[in-house]
């Protein structure tokens, strides 16, 4: 049997900004913005944040992956098809006029 893996906690700004709740979904949320920005460094744009996000897999998520055990489907879903779309869905809220304004011109 593994014994337990501890992470590393991440915090940033953006994190904090989009994600201000204390309940269980915002902080790991907040934590997966935070860990993208710490692994991946000076994100400049909010259309950058959300390319990276696309291929983006959080180091809890990743070690759920390789080593597979009754609560990986369930904790991959979650990042998938819920934590993932949430971090979408806020950076869109948050930084709407900005990402109109880029898909306009015409940026990425």
């Amino acid at each position: 049997m593994e014994s337990e893996k501890y992470f590393q906690g991440y915090s940033s700004r953006l994190g904090d900004h989009l994600f201000p709740g204390e309940d269980f979904y915002d902080r790991e949320a907040c934590h997966f913005v935070s860990e993208l920005l710490a692994r991946h460094g000076g994100v400049s744009t909010p259309q950058a944040f959300l390319i990276l996000l696309e291929t983006f897999t959080p180091e809890m998520v990743q070690h759920k992956i390789d080593n597979p055990d009754w609560s990986t489907e369930r904790t991959v879903s979650r990042w998938e098809n819920m934590t993932k779309k949430l971090i979408r869905q806020r950076t869109e809220q948050r930084f709407g006029a900005e990402l109109a304004a880029a898909h306009s011109s015409g940026q990425k």
